[in-house]
Formats: structure tokens, C-alpha cells, sequence
């Protein structure tokens, strides 16, 4: 014969106790998958977030290299500008140094020309009477050396060492 339990009340208890502690397991197991989802979720933007700003430092450098290059590239184009100045120059240069070598060469006929006219006034002014023959002033006579010393006294001038106290 078969028995046919009924529902106790103990029993019933027992029974919404153990459901209740196996809801409370799996609400726990939710939330802690929850936390876990949420902390992937916070990884992701925190990536997504390193990933917008290393792109940001990806772009700025970018703009920066194209500023340089267009810097590089127009001061390349000066460079080329005086190199070609430069080369124009060179072949101005070489008509320079012959026309320097001319000038050169007129300026030595000058100087030659010029040691010729001083020579010329030197002769021309030059005093050929021997001295006893001159017309010379007795009392445009030379003049002797002075001593200083006696007009230093007499005036009371000092050297600069003796106004300095001996110290230049």
C-alpha cells in the first residue's frame, strides 16, 4: 500500500528554508557574476578610454611630424635658394679675382709711379749747401736740452709713481 505523505508544516519549512538558502546561493553567484561583468565593463571603457587618448597622442604627433616636414621642406627650399645664389656668385667671383688681380697689378704701377713723384720732391726740396755756406740767424741757433728735474722742483710737479705713493 502506498502511503501518501502529507504536507507537514515542519516539513514545508524545511523545504522553503532549503529553496530559500539555494535562491540565496544563486542571487549570490548573480551578483558576484554582475560585479564581475560590471568590472569588465569598467576594464573595457577604461581601455576604450586609453585606446581615444593613445590616439590623441597618435594624431598630435602626426600634426607635429607634417609641421616639421613642411618646416624641413621650406627651409630646404631656402638652402637651394643660396646654393644657387652661391653658384652665381662663384662665377661672379672668378670675374672678381682677375678684375682684383688688375687692380692689383695698376696698384703696384701707382705705387712705383708714387716712390717716383717722392723721390722727385725730395730732390726738389732737398738742401744741397753745405752748412758753412748757409744763411743761417746766430740767434736761430739749437736748442739744448733743459734739465727737468730742476723745473720739477721749481714748479712742484710730481711723476705719477710719486703721486701715486710709489705704486705704479
Amino acid at each position: 500500500m502506498t502511503t501518501i505523505r502529507k504536507h507537514r508544516a515542519p516539513d514545508r519549512v524545511r523545504q522553503l528554508e532549503t529553496e530559500n538558502a539555494d535562491l540565496r546561493r544563486e542571487l549570490a553567484a548573480h551578483e558576484d557574476a554582475a560585479g564581475r561583468l560590471n568590472e569588465s565593463i569598467l576594464r573595457g571603457i577604461q581601455d576604450a578610454t586609453a585606446l581615444v587618448e593613445a590616439q590623441d597622442t597618435i594624431d598630435r604627433q602626426q600634426r607635429h611630424a607634417a609641421r616639421v616636414i613642411v618646416q624641413h621642406h621650406c627651409e630646404m627650399q631656402e638652402l637651394q635658394q643660396q646654393l644657387d645664389t652661391l653658384r652665381a656668385e662663384r662665377v661672379d667671383a672668378s670675374v672678381l679675382t682677375k678684375q682684383l688681380g688688375a687692380a692689383e697689378a695698376h696698384i703696384k704701377q701707382i705705387a712705383s709711379e708714387n716712390l717716383a713723384l717722392r723721390a722727385n720732391i725730395a730732390n726738389r726740396d732737398a738742401i744741397t749747401v753745405p752748412p758753412m755756406h748757409r744763411d743761417i740767424d746766430p740767434t736761430d741757433q739749437a736748442t739744448t736740452p733743459t734739465d727737468v728735474t730742476r723745473l720739477r722742483r721749481s714748479y712742484k710737479v710730481q711723476t705719477l709713481a710719486d703721486a701715486m705713493g710709489g705704486a705704479a
